[in-house]
C-alpha cells in the first residue's frame, strides 16, 4: 500500500511541486499519473522512494514513512527515470544490473543470480557483456528496468517510460510493464500521452499545477483530461493499436 497524506513540496526557487496531495494505491494496481509538462508528475514519483521528502504531510509505503526511513522505502520502491543514460553506471550491461544488489551487500552468488534473472526478464542476456552506450534507446530503458528488478522491490515507478522511443522501443517497454503487472508488482507510470498504456490501467491520477485534481478509473477521468493539457486517447482505435504493439 502506498499512502500520501496532504503532501506539499516547494523547490528552492519558489516553484511549487506539490500542493496538498492525498491518495492511496493498493498493492498490485497499475496506476497512471497523468498531467501536462510541469504538472508535478516527476516530483510526485520522486517522493515515493524518498528521493524527495515532503515538506508538508506524509508519504508511506507498506507503513514505512519516507521521512523516517528513506533507505527502507528505497528497498521497497524502484524508480525508472525518464532519461536512461542518467541511471546507467556500469561499464557493461551485467555490471550495471549488479550495481544495486552490490550496494545491498549481498553475496556474490546471490548478486550473480539476480543479474541473470533480471537480464532474462528483460531479454538482454545475450548483451550482458556489451557496453551500455552501444544499446538502442529501448534497450537502455530495458536495462534500467533490469537494474530495478535485480533489487526486487514490490513497487516500481516509471517516469515517462515511452518518451524518445521509436515504435519498437515502445513495444519492448510496454511488454516489461505488463509483465511486472502480471507478477503482482504495484506500478505507477507518469505520462502526458495515454495512448500507449491506457488499455491496461486500473486508475488514473490527474495532476495540474501540483494538485491532484481527480483520481478514478479511466472511464471517469478520460472525459476531462484535455482540460488539463493531456491528449485524450482515441478509444475507437485503442484496441487495434494496443494489439499491434504487442503482436
Amino acid at each position: 500500500m502506498i499512502l500520501l497524506e496532504q503532501v506539499g513540496f516547494t523547490y528552492a526557487d519558489g516553484a511549487v511541486g506539490l500542493q496538498d496531495v492525498s491518495f492511496a494505491v493498493p498493492a498490485g494496481e497499475l496506476v497512471v499519473v497523468a498531467g501536462a509538462n510541469g504538472s508535478g508528475k516527476t516530483t510526485l514519483l520522486k517522493h515515493l522512494n524518498g528521493l524527495l521528502l515532503p515538506q508538508q504531510g506524509r508519504v508511506a509505503v507498506d507503513g514505512v514513512c519516507t521521512r523516517d526511513d528513506p533507505h527502507g522505502v528505497r528497498q521497497r520502491v524502484g524508480m525508472v527515470f525518464q532519461h536512461a543514460d542518467a541511471q546507467i553506471v556500469g561499464e557493461t550491461v551485467a555490471d550495471d544490473v549488479a550495481f544495486g544488489p552490490e550496494n545491498l551487500l549481498l553475496s556474490r552468488p546471490e548478486i550473480d543470480a539476480r543479474v541473470a534473472d533480471a537480464l532474462d526478464a528483460v531479454g538482454l542476456t545475450h548483451k550482458k557483456h556489451h557496453r551500455p552506450h552501444l544499446l538502442s534507446g529501448g534497450e537502455k530503458r530495458r536495462l534500467t528496468i533490469a537494474g530495478i528488478l535485480a533489487m526486487r522491490p514490490p513497487v516500481v515507478v516509471f517516469d515517462e517510460p515511452f518518451s524518445s522511443l521509436d515504435f519498437f522501443g515502445v513495444q519492448q517497454v510496454l511488454r516489461q510493464i505488463l509483465a511486472l503487472k502480471k507478477t503482482g508488482h504495484t506500478l505507477l507510470v507518469s505520462t502526458h500521452d495515454l495512448d500507449k498504456i491506457i488499455a491496461h490501467v486500473d486508475r488514473i491520477l490527474l495532476l495540474h499545477e501540483g494538485r491532484l485534481v481527480r483520481a478514478g478509473n479511466p472511464d471517469d477521468i478520460l472525459p476531462i483530461v484535455e482540460q488539463y493539457g493531456v491528449r485524450k486517447p482515441d478509444v475507437s482505435r485503442l484496441g487495434m493499436t494496443v494489439r499491434s504493439w504487442l503482436n
